[in-house]
């Protein structure tokens, strides 16, 4: 025969009970689970991977730079991993991938051929993709020589579909306040004396796609960028400036229409050249738009992470951000608008 408890301790019981279980209730839910390795690819490389999330497909996300890992990225898209399987991948002698065994093999035709190894590694017929600068030049390649696979993208602030860009954001106004800051840093050899010290303070002129002296972003992304190896960290500049003199002269007018499946072209407002580059590409995608929210040009999420955050998203779910815009007229150069 059960005691019957008094009624004051009774209803405390009962308010214990509830109280535990609202707490169960509301506790923050757990992360993503993960899972890493390397994957073999040809010349004696291997490429890092990190798999987050296991959700029905698989969204897979490539750095800028070139020479950025994808730390960065998983920093700020993470916790999508609640709703896709996410795979962050480091291109051969990024992040935390192996220094290469050639300088050779810091190329955009091996960075798509590996992808294609990596596709198949995993076995993903299909897939969705988020692509930062370089990661967008990587996914197009992959696209022309491998295609078919591709369902959707994301394109962050994607890399220039014409050479002569580069040269016309060269003449655009720089923040000589940092530029100056930046000089007297390089000369008194504080990239070969302290180079996480230095990367930390000037990533955004010797890693970033293009010069980045946002404080905020600087700082935001620091942590995830300058990670590693400080001798890897000395050597990256020398290998972005090689990646540049391998790919030479490139004109991708033709070619970004065939990069297939949907895509939603994202970047910040903090450069008017920068985001007039990215019209090119969306004006050349059939079916995609063009969605451009406050903060760098570069980096968006840092300072709107809340909106690029829900548009990605909502994206890879098959919904167009409310204020992303169709670009029916893309211009074939920057130039002219700007003189």
């Amino acid at each position: 025969m059960s005691r019957r408890l008094p009624p004051d301790r009774g209803r405390l019981r009962a308010l214990l009970t509830f109280l535990a279980l609202a707490l169960l209730a509301c506790r923050a839910p757990a992360p993503p689970l993960a899972a890493e390795g390397m994957i073999a690819v040809p010349g004696g490389d291997s490429l890092h991977y990190r798999m987050v999330g296991a959700g029905p497909d698989t969204v897979l996300f490539l750095a800028g730079g070139p020479m950025l890992g994808v730390g960065y990225l998983q920093q700020a898209f993470g916790r999508l991993g609640d709703r896709h399987a996410l795979l962050f991948l480091d291109l051969r002698g990024r992040g935390e991938s192996p220094a290469v065994r050639s300088a050779d093999a810091l190329r955009l035709e091996t960075d798509a051929t590996d992808l294609e190894a990596v596709r198949q590694h995993f076995q993903l017929e299909r897939f969705a993709a988020v692509g930062h600068h370089w990661g967008t030049a990587v996914l197009l390649k992959h696209a022309l020589r491998f295609p078919g696979h591709l369902t959707r993208s994301v394109l962050l602030a994607p890399f220039p579909q014409r050479a002569n860009f580069v040269f016309e954001l060269i003449r655009q106004p720089h923040d000589t306040a940092a530029q100056r800051r930046h000089g007297l840093a390089r000369a008194a050899r504080a990239d070969t004396t302290d180079p996480a010290g230095y990367c930390r303070a000037y990533w955004g002129f010797a890693l970033s796609p293009s010069e980045e002296t946002d404080p905020a972003v600087v700082r935001a992304l620091a942590p995830a960028v300058c990670a590693g190896d400080p001798a890897r960290l000395l050597a990256r500049e020398g290998e972005q400036r090689r990646f540049y003199q391998a790919i030479g002269t490139w004109n991708w007018w033709d070619s970004i229409p065939r990069l297939g499946g949907e895509a939603l072209v994202l970047l910040g407002d903090g450069s008017p050249i920068l985001a007039w580059g990215a019209r090119g590409w969306a004006g050349r995608l059939p079916g995609s738009h063009l969605l451009v929210v406050p903060g760098s040009a570069l980096f968006p999420w840092v300072r709107s992470p809340a909106v690029v955050e829900e548009a990605v998203r909502g994206f890879l779910a098959g919904r167009v951000p409310v204020d992303a815009r169709r670009v029916d007229a893309p211009p074939d150069t920057l130039l002219a608008q700007h003189e």
